[in-house]
This record gives structure tokens, sequence and C-alpha cells, in this order.
């Protein structure tokens, strides 16, 4: 047991480590990627062989379940945002964009739920963490973004600050702050000369080296096709373990322009 103490430290150390270690190389990033799971994979073990030794029979499962879900204080919602494939390849070949999306995406959330609770910037607040994943279920390149909001806003009052919950999120309400989040990341986009619009299209001007094999596998991978191989270029083959989503189960889901 004496380890776990030891190798806990050194699991967040790593994890600190990984997006530098991201800017600087693959090999630098694939060892740091090693460093984490050595630290992870002692902290898990030695979790359960505490419980299996100071927690009574009955309560192992309750406080296995608490362990890995948490006691939130106050109700928590995941928003999550998909992204076009022209964006998936900016934010693989740019990061400093998709943090700069990230932010206008969080605003715009955390403006509409202070709106919907009828407040303003200066009377209320709220929080969130995100975690950007950059794979899909397929293992393809899909970047997008998985953010737990609070479920409502902090009000001020005086010293003291008072939450108030919201009922979830309407459709038409959710249509409307993807419009406005579309809206927002094209100005920015724009104002950047990265987003280039004309009389009929709009496109991306992204400055990456011409002819590079790693933009060549960041664009099969975005499209779902075979890099590699005599196959190079066709589409890949999937299983379809689940059936396809219908108009009736889309009742918290917005889209714009698809």
């Amino acid at each position: 047991m004496a380890a776990w103490p030891c190798w806990v430290p050194r699991w967040s150390a790593f994890t600190l480590l990984t997006p530098p270690a991201a800017l600087l190389s693959l090999p630098i990033l694939l060892a740091a990627r090693v460093g984490l799971g050595l630290g992870e994979g002692v902290a898990y073990p030695a979790i359960f062989s505490l419980y299996a030794r100071w927690v009574p029979e009955r309560e192992r499962s309750r406080a296995v379940a608490l362990l890995f879900s948490g006691i939130p204080r106050e109700p928590l919602r995941q928003w999550v945002l998909s992204v076009p494939f022209a964006l998936r390849y900016l934010f693989a070949v740019n990061p400093a964009v998709m943090g700069q999306v990230l932010g206008i995406v969080t605003r715009a959330i955390a403006s509409h739920l202070i709106s919907a609770a009828g407040y303003h910037h200066d009377t209320a607040q709220t929080g969130a963490v995100t975690l950007i994943q950059r794979f899909g279920s397929a293992l393809s390149l899909n970047i997008h973004f998985h953010m737990l909001f609070l479920d409502g806003v902090y009000v001020t009052s005086g010293e003291r600050l008072t939450f108030r919950r919201l009922p979830p999120p309407t459709v038409a309400a959710l249509e409307k702050l993807v419009h406005v989040i579309s809206q927002r990341v094209g100005r920015a986009l724009e104002r950047q000369g990265i987003l280039v619009r004309d009389l009929e299209n709009s496109f991306l001007a992204v400055d990456t080296p011409d002819g590079t094999d790693f933009d060549d596998l960041l664009g099969h991978s975005i499209t779902y096709r075979i890099a590699l191989g005599p196959h190079q270029g066709r589409k890949a083959f999937t299983l379809q373990t689940v059936p396809a989503a219908t108009d009736a189960i889309d009742g918290k889901l917005a889209r714009a322009a698809g």
C-alpha cells in the first residue's frame, strides 16, 4: 500500500505534462502517456485494496459507486458540441484556434444559462469543465467538446451566492444557441483570416506544409477513409451494431446547416 501515495503524484504530474509534450514531438507525447499509465495503473488497484480491507462487505458496492460517480453539490448537465469536417482538421493542426473556439462556445452557453434564468452577468454566474475528445466511436479523428455545466446559475445577493436551477433546454432554445455559436465562431475565424467567404461558398485558409504525410493521414481519418495500402481512399467498412437514430429521439439535439 505504500506505493499508492508515491504513484498518485506521478499520475498528476504526467497529466499536466501531456499538453506541452504534444506540442514537442510524438515520441515525447508517447513517453508522457506511458508515464501517466504507470501512475494510473497503480492507483486504482490500491483503491480497491483499501475498500476490501476497510469497507464492510455490504457497503462496498455503494462505496465504489460513490467513488466513480461523485456527489456533486449542485445538479450538472452535459453539453456536447460536434463540428464539421473542416473544423476538425483545423483544430488538429492548430490547437490555439481550437482553444479560442472553445472559449467562444463556453461563453455562449454561459450567457444562455444566465439569460434563461432571467439575470445578467453582473448578478449571476455559472461554471463548467470541458473534456476535448479527439476521436469518435470508430477511432477516427473527430475532435469534439464534452462540456459539463452547472444546471443553473449562482445569483449574487449581497455577500451570499444562491443557486437557481434551470429546467431542461427546449429544442427551439438549443437551435437558437447553435446558430449563435456558429455565427460567433465564423466571425472570429474571419477576423483572423482563417475563414474566407465569397458570394456562394466559405472555405478555410489553413497554412500547412504542402503534401505532408501527416496532413494526408488527418484528412483520411476525419472522412473515415483508408489512408494506406492498395485500398487507399476508399470508405472504411463499418458494422452497424446500433439501430439508426430517428427524429423521434432527437428531442435534445440541435443542428446548424446539417
